[in-house]
């Protein structure tokens, strides 16, 4: 008698394009592939940039220029891995950086459920400068991956909105610190440390807030440490400020002695389709966070007491509103604990394996349900 598909050996292709370097790969495919693994599937991971492709792709032109031929060999490996069938397609943000949707379509066809998992606005322009896809591709046919996927994960509710028209059918699933994150132990420090951590490509974002940030430290005694790409080195040296390269050694020590995390944002479409990640980050880790109202962040300020929204950049305030709560006591451990129940990574990351299991077998649909 043939088997099931239940009982047979399940495939998995899961299209990246950048490696697990790369925070998104890292915080929610990475979990996703583990939990598969644990059930028995045999996954197999793709991803077009190497680890040095990766590390070089806002280089110099030699750097961009290796990173091209790097992309040429993977496209080839891509297309070969597409025309090949499996039960379970995942493609993270995008099959391929440029003629979207081909690759998307391709992939589909050849699969028995297929998976978007997206945790920003893909299909408008980025607001961050040097990003060399621009050039090649139009963000705005990525609306078309809600007619292409059986189920697209969401990394917010407008994004679920969003993708959520047409026949696929959407999940929110947020995008969880690592797990590391919820056995900080929290540090006493002197003075009250205020933190952002982020990459290369989001600097931009606390560079406008620096000067008001930075005079407040003066006025009530604070520190301002930043963790970030490349182009760190780009801000200006002030006694109050301390700035260093992103790693996630670095990250975990200080998120164990900062008291507030900041997520400055403007309010562009590209912003609005973010996961909220840092608040997120910065709220499991024990810290209260100050965070621009864009997207998620309104709702998080709302559901979690120790973040605060800033209205109309009246940034200087509420980072003073927020030492104060810090030196009173406030609620960053009632935020911590509701925070680590809604977004840890093991639990949402076998949520989501359940909907892909049930809709690859047929046992029950949840996407109707």
């Amino acid at each position: 008698m043939e088997k099931t598909i239940s009982e047979k050996l399940m495939r998995a292709h899961v299209l990246t394009t950048y490696p697990v370097a790369d925070a998104s790969r890292r915080l929610r495919i990475e979990p996703l592939v583990s939990e598969m693994r644990r059930r028995g599937i045999e996954v197999r991971v793709h991803q077009l940039l190497s680890d040095s492709a990766f590390g070089r792709k806002n280089g110099s032109p030699l750097d961009r220029a290796y990173v091209l031929v790097v992309l040429l060999v993977g496209i080839l490996a891509r297309l070969l891995l597409l025309a090949r069938r499996c039960d379970i397609l995942i493609v993270h943000r995008e099959a391929f950086p440029f003629f979207t949707p081909l690759f998307e379509q391709m992939g589909a066809k050849n699969s028995r459920i297929s998976i978007l998992d997206v945790d920003d606005a893909i299909y408008a322009a980025p607001t961050h400068t040097r990003d060399w896809r621009q050039f090649l591709r139009n963000p705005t046919k990525a609306s078309e991956f809600s007619t292409i996927f059986d189920v697209i994960f969401c990394g917010n509710e407008m994004l679920k909105e969003k993708f959520g028209r047409d026949s696929a059918i959407s999940f929110v699933s947020p995008t969880c610190p690592p797990p590391e994150t919820f056995d900080i132990v929290r540090q006493k420090n002197d003075k009250i440390i205020i933190m952002w951590t982020g990459s290369q490509s989001t600097l931009g974002s606390i560079k406008g807030i620096l000067p008001d940030v930075l005079q407040l430290c003066e006025e009530d005694d604070l520190e301002l440490h930043i963790l970030g790409g490349a182009n760190i080195n780009e801000l200006e040296p002030h006694p109050r400020l301390f700035a260093a390269r992103w790693t996630s050694d670095a990250e975990r020590d200080l998120l164990a002695r900062a008291s507030i995390g900041l997520m400055p944002l403007p309010d562009t479409q590209w912003e609005r389709g973010k996961s909220g990640y840092k608040a997120i980050l910065y709220l499991c880790a024990g810290l209260r966070a100050v965070v621009s109202p864009v997207g998620i962040n309104r709702r998080l300020s709302e559901e979690f007491p120790a973040i605060s929204a800033v209205e109309d950049d009246h940034w200087s305030a509420e980072i003073r509103h927020a030492v104060e709560e810090v030196r009173r006591g406030g609620p960053e451990g009632y935020s911590r604990d509701m925070a680590r129940t809604q977004f840890g990574s093991s639990s949402n990351a076998t949520r989501a394996v359940d909907i892909m299991l049930e809709g690859v077998t047929g046992e029950k649909n949840p996407l109707r349900g």
